[in-house]
């Protein structure tokens, strides 16, 4: 089994520093090696909420610290956010969307769209 695939599994895992410890490595990984970046893409493919929200928690990281690493599974990450059940993952991708639009204007539409669909306006009754 591949390295940043087997770290991948631990973010499923009930032990909580299994996860932490996954987290750290795989952020560290991901700044310099984009087969990381790519294995955390691949990771927002699984069945798993505990393994796209950690990897999305991930993503968000890198996107503060440098957004143009993730640039290209940005697409991945807007797919998921978008096709989710689960507000925490939707919400979490949408902010990882604007970190990764302030280099790629092409995602504002986007994320207005999205932003749009999670926080909906709420009209005070006029009367």
């Amino acid at each position: 089994m591949k390295t940043f695939e087997f770290l991948s599994k631990y973010f499923g895992s009930p032990v909580v520093s299994h996860r932490q410890r996954s987290t750290l490595l795989l952020f560290k990984e991901a700044l310099s090696n984009p087969l990381a970046v790519k294995q955390l893409g691949d990771n927002l493919q699984s069945k798993d909420y505990d393994i796209i929200l950690h990897s999305l928690r991930v993503l968000f990281a890198i996107s503060v610290h440098d957004p143009n690493i993730i640039k290209s599974i940005s697409l991945t990450i807007l797919k998921v956010a978008k096709n989710t059940d689960h507000y925490g993952v939707a919400l979490l991708g949408l902010d990882t969307l604007v970190n990764v639009a302030t280099i790629e204007p092409r995602l504002g539409s986007y994320i207005k769209s999205l932003g749009i669909e999670l926080m909906p306006i709420i009209q005070e009754p006029t009367n």
